[in-house]
């Protein structure tokens, strides 16, 4: 079995860019800004800082440092400006993402529930590749200057498949937030519903 931190230093060769081209690591340099995308390029997270991090985050609160340490090599960051879109509903879903700062705008084409906002320190969201979802079911925009933490799902379920009651922990936890920002949804569907209605 190959051991997580040789995968992770195999996968600091090559990133993926928002196009879906592979960008290899011989020609770009680490947190360079570019201005045509405006993000910077992925950064790997010292292992240290990301397992302070990630414990933050109610995903991960409950994950057994064991399987935190192995997250935390596999992780990237990104930094982003204003307006830039981190992925667009029906993209393949390869990343799940961790808010570090900033706000993030999740929406639904044609949805009838409102947008979601991110803007809690530690919250996940491009969630669909984290349950196993081929293409992502909303879009996400920095609504100001955004850094975000970078999983890839794949190097995700290796690391649970040595670490499964970590795992089980991970889908439980990420149930519940899910629940939960549903629930929030509906609220601020029936406040808006609400103004309308004393509008007219």
């Amino acid at each position: 079995m190959q051991a997580v931190g040789t995968r992770a230093a195999n996968r600091k060769k090559r990133t993926r860019g928002e196009s879906g081209k592979d960008i290899g690591a011989d020609s770009m340099t680490p947190g360079v800004f570019d201005r045509v995308r405006g993000i910077h390029f992925p950064k790997k997270i010292p292992t240290e800082e990301a397992a302070m991090f990630l414990p933050k985050s109610d995903i991960f609160k409950d994950i057994r440092q064991e399987a935190i340490n192995e997250i935390s090599e596999i992780a990237f960051e990104e930094k982003h400006e204003k307006g830039a879109v981190l992925f667009r509903e029906g993209d393949a879903a390869r990343y799940f993402y961790v808010l570090v700062e900033g706000k993030v705008l999740l929406t639904i084409q044609d949805a009838a529930t409102p947008h979601y906002v991110a803007t809690k320190i530690g919250e996940l969201f491009g969630w669909s590749s984290a349950v196993g979802r081929d293409f992502y079911s909303a879009t996400a925009e920095c609504l100001v200057p955004t850094t975000v933490m970078k999983v890839d799902r794949l190097d995700l379920e290796r690391v649970f498949d040595e670490h499964p009651r970590s795992g089980k922990v991970f889908y439980r936890l990420l149930a519940e937030a899910l629940g939960q920002r549903w629930i929030d949804l509906q609220r601020t569907w029936i406040s808006e519903l609400e103004r309308e209605r004393k509008a007219s």
